[in-house]
C-alpha cells in the first residue's frame, strides 16, 4: 500500500489551486499574431472571443503562441465553420490552412450554446443568404 506522507496532498492541493488563480486571474491563454513568427500585432486571449471583428483581428491571425491549455480557432464567427484545436505554439497557420481565416476564438473544453446569442444577434443574421442567424 502506499504510503502518504503528511502535508503531501495539502502541498498538491496548494499547487493546483495556484495554477487555477493564475489562470483565473485574467493570464491570457494564447496569443494571436497578425503575422508568421509570432510577429505584428497581437492579442492576448483569456476567454472566448465569438467575433474577432470588433477587436480588428477578424481573417488576419496568423501565428498563435499558446501559453495553457488547449484552443479551438474557427473561421466563422460564433465558432462555426472549420475549426482545428491547438496545445501548442503554431507560427504558421498556413501550414494548416488557416491562415488570415480564424473569425472565432475559444478555450476547447468550453461549451458555446449558441442559444442565448439568437436573439441578440438575430438582426444581424437576417439578411444571409442561408437564413441563418
Amino acid at each position: 500500500m502506499p504510503r502518504i506522507f503528511p502535508g503531501s496532498a495539502a502541498a498538491l492541493i496548494a499547487v493546483l489551486a495556484l495554477g487555477t488563480a493564475a489562470q483565473a486571474q485574467g493570464r491570457p491563454g494564447i496569443i494571436l499574431y497578425q503575422e508568421d513568427n509570432f510577429r505584428g500585432n497581437q492579442l492576448p486571449v483569456d476567454g472566448a472571443v465569438r467575433n474577432l471583428v470588433p477587436l480588428h483581428f477578424n481573417d488576419r491571425i496568423s501565428s498563435v503562441r499558446v501559453i495553457y491549455g488547449a484552443w479551438r480557432l474557427c473561421e466563422d464567427d460564433f465558432f462555426r465553420g472549420r475549426c482545428i484545436v491547438v496545445t501548442h505554439d503554431e507560427p504558421k497557420l498556413g501550414r494548416l490552412g488557416m491562415d488570415d481565416r480564424i473569425s472565432s476564438v475559444m478555450p476547447a473544453g468550453d461549451r458555446y450554446d449558441d442559444r442565448r446569442d439568437r436573439g441578440r444577434d438575430r438582426d444581424r443574421y437576417r439578411d444571409r443568404p442561408d437564413g441563418r442567424y
